[in-house]
Formats: C-alpha cells, structure tokens, sequence
C-alpha cells in the first residue's frame, strides 16, 4: 500500500475539513490515494499548529551569519559593488566559508562574477586551400602504424 502521490494544500484543507464532518481515515486515504499514515500525519500537524501546508522553508542547512552580519555584507556590497568576496570574508571576519558567502550573496539578488568581454574578429575568417595534415598513429591490433 505504499503510495507515492503527494497532495496538494486544496486537497489537505478538504481532508481536514472531511475528517471534521465524521469520515473515516481509512476511506480518506482511498479516496486520495494516499496512505492511512499520512491522513494521520496530516490530522496531526493541524491539531499541533493548525497549519496543512509542508514547511519547506525551514528545511536545510541554517546559516551561519546573523542577520546582522548579513547586512553588513549588504551595505558592502552597495557601497562597493565590484568587491572582491574573499576581501569582503575577510574585512567582515565572517564565519563561514566563501562558497557560503557567494550563496548568501546570491540570495540577496547582487550578481557576481567577472565581466567577459566579446571577442569580435576584425576580418572574415577564411579556411586554408590545403591544410598540412600531420601523420598520426592508428592503432591496428598489436602496434601503432603510422598514416
């Protein structure tokens, strides 16, 4: 019985509110092909937090800066927008690594990285009559023959 549907917050406030009306957990889960388990787990967190809806802005690594430190990165980065991100590390003695800052920088909306220029060509390429075709080695079973 193990099923793999995830259900929606429109299904999950319609089961909350079926529940309450006298339905079964067993018919629940048949009808939205999910399982008893997670009828209950459902039933659960809305008795505990009167919430349906999955938490997964809290899921993941927490960060390691304060909201202080992060806006002091901020208020680097407007007032330097071309920083260097291991100078800034290291300015603000902060505690965590770079890859980690560039990310902390990345949620913010500053976009990083160097400016690459366009190469442009100043004339039009035009391929050789003839190219030098230099021999190379051809394996054929037990030793390289040369062609």
């Amino acid at each position: 019985m193990a099923k793999d549907k995830r259900l929606t917050t429109a299904e999950r406030w319609r089961v909350v509110a079926e529940f309450a009306e006298g339905a079964k957990m067993s018919a629940l889960a048949a009808k939205y092909d999910v399982s008893r388990w997670t009828i209950y787990r459902l039933l659960k967190r809305y008795e505990e937090t009167g919430k349906v809806s999955l938490d997964f802005d809290r899921c993941g690594r927490k960060s390691k800066l304060t909201e202080a430190q992060k806006e002091a990165v901020r208020e680097a980065l407007v007032a330097d927008p071309d920083a260097d991100l291991q100078a800034l590390l290291d300015r603000l003695a902060l505690p965590c690594t770079l890859r980690a800052l560039y990310y902390i920088v990345k949620q913010m909306g500053f976009r990083r990285g160097a400016k690459r220029e366009r190469i442009k060509l100043t004339r039009p390429v035009t391929p050789p009559d003839s190219p030098e075709i230099a021999p190379r080695p051809v394996w054929k079973g037990r030793a390289y023959l040369w062609r």
